[in-house]
């Protein structure tokens, strides 16, 4: 069976509405038309109004998530009026935010338990490697002391970072980051030798404070970005590191006997 002759007519009025017309096999057919253009005119509170209108109407998954990612970081968003700093997608559900194709399966924080000699660095790669999604490959990876990635006077209470390129079914190769330490030392099983170990996702597109020191191999398989927030974490990334020399991590025994690495 071949696929359907799809054939859609835009015509653009600038002083008044975007007409959208579809047809399938030369049969024309209704549909939902939005047109995201955050040019000038626009104000934070009527621009909020808008995206929320657009989101509320029934869409298929693949279209919502499409025009989240649309709303995330819009072209033209400079000349939105009010808005300050406030993200994007402010008001959504967190989840809402990072589209799938950049996400890890399961939640986005977790917290595992392990034993007690397990070395952590390992089962962060082993972890991540084991939630990427079907048919997503991790191409170049780089392991930083979290206080060492971060800029000068920031304080950071992760213990590690996890950078990887990763590239998706659709041939874009983006940078995720992986957050983990040991939990509090109330958290450790004593009576099974086992330690908690918690783990964060992060994905460039999100923006983040673990920039510095980064391999350069890490940034070379990278396709070019589009949105703002990951434009700036790349020049970030670029940049020499501070200077400051690193910090190791520090096992120390509590009271408790299991020996824990002390989180930053």
């Amino acid at each position: 069976m071949s696929d359907p002759n799809v054939e859609v007519v835009v015509v653009r009025d600038p002083s008044s509405q975007t007409e959208v017309s579809v047809s399938i096999d030369g049969v024309a057919v209704d549909c939902l038309s939005v047109v995201i253009d955050a040019g000038r005119g626009w104000d934070w509170d009527d621009w909020r109004e808008f995206r929320d209108a657009t989101l509320t109407e029934p869409l298929s998954p693949a279209a919502r998530a499409e025009l989240i990612d649309a709303f995330d970081d819009p072209p033209g968003g400079e000349y939105v009026m009010g808005r300050d700093r406030t993200h994007w997608l402010d008001g959504l559900d967190p989840e809402d935010r990072l589209p799938v194709r950049y996400r890890l399966t399961g939640p986005r924080t977790v917290t595992v338990t392990v034993p007690a000699d397990t070395d952590i660095d390992t089962f962060a790669v082993t972890y991540l490697r084991e939630h990427l999604s079907e048919g997503h490959r991790l191409l170049h990876h780089h392991r930083t002391t979290a206080a060492d990635t971060v800029a000068a006077g920031t304080i950071t209470n992760w213990d590690m970072v996890l950078t990887a390129a990763i590239a998706d079914t659709s041939g874009e190769t983006t940078a995720h980051q992986l957050l983990y330490r040991y939990t509090r030392t109330t958290d450790i099983d004593t009576d099974s030798g086992q330690v908690r170990v918690e783990l964060r996702h992060r994905h460039e597109i999100e923006g983040s404070d673990y920039y510095r020191g980064l391999d350069p191999a890490l940034l070379a398989p990278l396709t070019p970005a589009t949105r703002s927030r990951a434009n700036l974490w790349r020049c970030g990334s670029s940049n020499p590191p501070h200077q400051r020399p690193p910090q190791e991590r520090t096992p120390h025994r509590n009271d408790y006997g299991p020996l824990v690495v002390s989180p930053r």
